[in-house]
């Protein structure tokens, strides 16, 4: 036997005390409501409790043995091989581990019976409310249909929350993409300013007119007689 035999052994003996408030014993629901009922009332699960000893306990044989079976070694190897004490001590090992689980069998149903037994008149308090004024299955029902709704508004938040987040992230980098570009011209600015020019605009205006200034005054001028091509007048019209 283990401890999770045990354990199990425990909530099969405790569940033939389960009746009243919580439903009737025999069956696999009433049996997880009666493991659920414990562990609210206890804290913790009896099975734990139960599993928690049980190592302990074994454990603290196995390092008693190991003990045991270091000083035989040391003390009496002359008159021993390490084989044999090897041996006997395997011996001793499961000869404990028989006793150790038959002992907490009778532990583990007197637990079960006496201790973790939780009696059917017993409601706890945060519970009597459902004594005193029962849910229906229609307002059970109503209840779920309520969870499942809200269920279905934190899934749809999470969803919103992930998009808004996307887009935010995305907003930042078109932020730095704009920061990214006012600093190339504010370089390109500052470029020109050191190049004597204060304004880039008027400069171009400037230059612009003193192009069509220059065109105009070509325009006056008589191509000689025998060549061919555009004239200023015509340049300046195309």
């Amino acid at each position: 036997m283990n401890a999770s035999e045990g354990s199990s052994m425990a909530s099969e003996t405790s569940q033939e005390s389960f009746q009243g408030p919580r439903g009737t014993a025999g069956s696999a629901e009433n049996k997880e409501n009666l493991e659920d009922y414990e562990t609210q009332l206890l804290g913790f699960t009896p099975k734990s409790f139960v599993s928690g000893i049980y190592n302990a306990v074994s454990e603290y044989f196995m390092k008693a043995l190991q003990l045991l079976e270091e000083y035989l070694e040391k003390q009496y190897g002359d008159i021993m091989a390490s084989t044999e004490v090897a041996e006997k001590m395997t011996f001793i090992r499961r000869h404990l581990v028989t006793q150790i689980d038959k002992a907490f069998d009778t532990l583990e149903t007197y637990l079960a019976t006496n201790i973790f037994c939780i009696p059917a008149n017993i409601v706890l308090p945060e519970d009597q409310i459902q004594m005193d004024a029962p849910v229906s299955q229609e307002e059970r029902g109503q209840l779920q249909q309520e969870i499942t709704n809200m269920k279905k508004k934190i899934l749809a938040v999470k969803l919103a929350n992930a998009i808004l987040k996307q887009r935010i992230q995305n907003t930042m980098e078109l932020q730095e993409t704009f920061d990214s570009i006012e600093e190339c011209l504010n370089n390109a600015q500052a470029t020109v300013r050191q190049g004597g020019v204060v304004d880039l605009h008027d400069s171009l205006r400037h230059c612009a007119h003193r192009v069509l200034a220059t065109l105009r005054i070509l325009s006056n001028i008589e191509m000689p007689e025998g060549q061919n091509g555009p004239t200023p007048a015509k340049m300046m019209k195309s």
